[in-house]
């Protein structure tokens, strides 16, 4: 729902839904899916009397969609709670597919990159996101706006799917440049050398990527060693110098710097983000 839209709607009521009414709507709940093992720990824990927060439904009639409170309503199921407490809003299944969205700022959450990549896609191509300016999306979903310029740049066109893998790229040059940029970003690898390396000048290189409808071979590289970062900072104890190392940049500031312009965040603070499990 836009700023707008929101500052007029009907302040929201905390009450009891039945649970068979809420609708878990994937595409509602940030993309992301259900860890059962925190459902399960949730559910022990309100056996045992804790409390949580409502879960945050959107009523349409009579059909109640979920923006926030996934394992909650999932440890409220195993519980046999029948009626849990909601904080209930007015609204549409888009009001709280987009609702969803803004509930990153408060969990830090998708986690994976495979989840945070699956989680811009779905927000940047709602159509209210289409109404807004980058800067308030950035705000609504919780990240720097050059975050969202940046993924805007390199997520598929809405409908477009995902990149073709690599035995579906035509183009022999494009292929030879995609096999041998993941094995070799530690090297001190650029558009130049790649080129030279698979035989063709640089230019040529980016007109071939380009024909292709795909990221450039630069930006390409970029996702790669960004990729690699999340991968080493969530399963390594490596320090952010050792890491910068690893993908070939000179200095640790100098790595930082680029996982910040692309994550909206320092590499430190992104790992200790991953390891804090969410609230709800």
């Amino acid at each position: 729902m836009s700023t707008s839209a929101m500052s007029r709607a009907p302040e929201p009521e905390t009450r009891p839904v039945p649970i068979t009414s809420i609708q878990k709507e994937p595409r509602a709940t940030n993309g992301i899916a259900l860890n059962p093992g925190r459902a399960a720990a949730f559910s022990d824990l309100m056996r045992a009397g804790a409390m949580f927060p409502p879960i945050k439904v959107w009523r349409d009639g009579d059909i109640y969609w979920l923006s926030d409170g996934l394992h909650t309503l999932a440890a409220a199921e195993q519980a046999g709670m029948t009626d849990p407490p909601c904080e209930v809003c007015l609204g549409t299944f888009s009001d709280a597919q987009w609702d969803s969205y803004g509930s990153n700022r408060i969990h830090a959450s998708p986690h994976s990159p495979a989840e945070m990549r699956n989680f811009l896609a779905l927000a940047l191509q709602h159509p209210i996101a289409a109404t807004l300016s980058d800067a308030q999306i950035a705000s609504h979903l919780g990240v720097a706006t050059s975050f969202v310029r940046y993924w805007k740049k390199r997520l598929p066109p809405k409908g477009a799917g995902h990149a073709a893998p690599i035995k579906e790229i035509s183009d022999e040059i494009v292929r030879k440049a995609v096999r041998y940029m993941p094995a070799n970003l530690a090297s001190d690898l650029n558009v130049r050398r790649l080129a030279r390396q698979i035989g063709v000048s640089a230019s040529h290189l980016r007109r071939r990527f380009r024909l292709t409808g795909g990221s450039g071979p630069k930006a390409m590289l970029t996702d790669l060693r960004m990729e690699r970062a999340r991968e080493l900072l969530t399963a390594t104890d490596l320090s952010t110098k050792e890491i910068a190392c690893q993908l070939a940049y000179r200095r640790a500031d100098e790595f930082s710097r680029a996982f910040a312009r692309v994550h909206g965040t320092a590499p430190r603070a992104w790992r200790e983000a991953q390891a804090r499990p969410p609230c709800r």
